[in-house]
């Protein structure tokens, strides 16, 4: 018997467009924020989260090519000026951090743990 290929439901593709937005507008947050945090530590945290944001928009991209669906223009950098006058200072990245971080823990939670569903 030959593997079927289930394609994905409207929700689902809902949920990959979404997060897809999410994650474009987020890679234009924290490049703007990397360009002005001095603490080493904030920084770090700064630099993981855009890696972990790159690489969920390449896994979408993925994923909605292979159902052959539009992927969708996000954001880009043409709609952040990273050289822009800082806004806040370093311990403020941090407490934005921590609440984001709070955000999706309370989501996981809600999905009871599944780690696909982001």
């Amino acid at each position: 018997m030959e593997p079927t290929s289930i394609r994905l439901t409207a929700p689902e593709i809902s949920s990959l467009w979404t997060q897809y937005m999410f994650d474009t507008m987020s890679i234009c947050f924290l490049k703007y924020a990397l360009e002005h945090i001095r603490d080493q530590d904030i920084l770090d945290i700064y630099k993981q989260s855009l890696e972990i944001a790159e690489g969920h928009v390449e896994h979408v991209t993925r994923f909605l090519k292979e159902e052959n669906f539009p992927i969708p223009k996000g954001f880009t950098d043409e709609d952040v000026n990273i050289h822009a006058p800082r806004l806040f200072q370093d311990p403020f990245y941090a407490l934005l951090y921590v609440h984001n971080v709070r955000t999706w823990i309370n989501r996981l939670c809600r999905c009871g743990g599944n780690f696909d569903s982001f």
